[in-house]
């Protein structure tokens, strides 16, 4: 399960807020709680090169396909880090979609 922050539904999305119409789908921000709190910084500095790299994905991918695309993209690699803990999946599916707009560019 992807974790989400609650959203107030009488107001748009956060997007305006973070310039994805969907920031919620790559939101790693809630972290099991555990009593030593230096125990989460790795995991958080871990979460937030995920959200980045996750909103350079996005980036590269709007100009060339679909918002829908996008979404699928970022909702199954959001799945696939959070089913596994790993989240090197994340600079493979980076470059290789740096490597297939640059092809689109040549």
């Amino acid at each position: 399960m992807i974790p989400r922050q609650p959203t107030n539904t009488n107001s748009t999305h956060d997007s305006d807020k973070k310039g994805s119409p969907y920031p919620h789908v790559w939101d790693f921000s809630l972290l099991p709680t555990k009593p030593d709190k230096t125990a989460d910084e790795p995991r958080l500095d871990i979460y937030k090169q995920a959200t980045a790299k996750l909103a350079e994905i996005e980036q590269l991918l709007r100009p060339f396909t679909t918002p829908d695309f996008v979404r699928s993209v970022i909702t199954r690699l959001t799945e696939i880090c959070n089913a596994t803990g790993n989240y090197d999946i994340l600079d493979e599916a980076l470059e290789r979609h740096r490597n297939n707009v640059r092809r689109l560019n040549m």
